[in-house]
């Protein structure tokens, strides 16, 4: 599991990535293609599995007048940058926080993303694809 520390103090160094290694402690990742293209002060990042491949892929709110970025965790601390979805295509404002969830009840995570200041939030509708998924209702002990 990875988790980020942003930070938009030069001295530190801009934005950063670290993966979890389950022991309390963590380890910089320093040549993933989320730390590299990531720039400016992101204000909201959310974690989710939207394709249903089975790793957690980032969506990352733009803060003040800077673009939504959505990444897929293609294995092994990289991802690609997808810019051909609808949150990445959101007009300017104050992109706040982002929550993934599946709103629709379909197996595909959905994703509202808030904007800060009055503007519009946004609830973004995944279609999905052809990956599996698997609802379980526990009952009981």
């Amino acid at each position: 599991m990875f988790q980020t520390i942003c930070s938009e103090n030069p001295s530190v160094g801009g934005q950063r990535l670290y993966r979890n290694k389950g022991d309390g402690t963590f380890t910089a990742i320093t040549n993933s293609s989320l730390v590299t293209i990531t720039t400016g002060s992101p204000e909201g990042i959310a974690w989710g599995d939207y394709n249903n491949d089975g790793r957690m892929d980032v969506f990352i709110a733009g803060g003040w007048m800077n673009k939504n970025l959505l990444f897929r965790n293609d294995g092994g601390g990289q991802f690609t940058r997808i810019t051909d979805v609808a949150p990445i295509k959101a007009g300017a404002g104050y992109w706040d926080s982002a929550t993934w969830a599946d709103y629709d009840n379909d197996g595909f995570l959905d994703l509202f993303v808030a904007n800060y200041g009055g503007g519009n939030n946004f609830l973004y509708r995944n279609n999905g694809n052809s990956n599996h998924w698997l609802k379980i209702k526990l009952v009981g002990k």
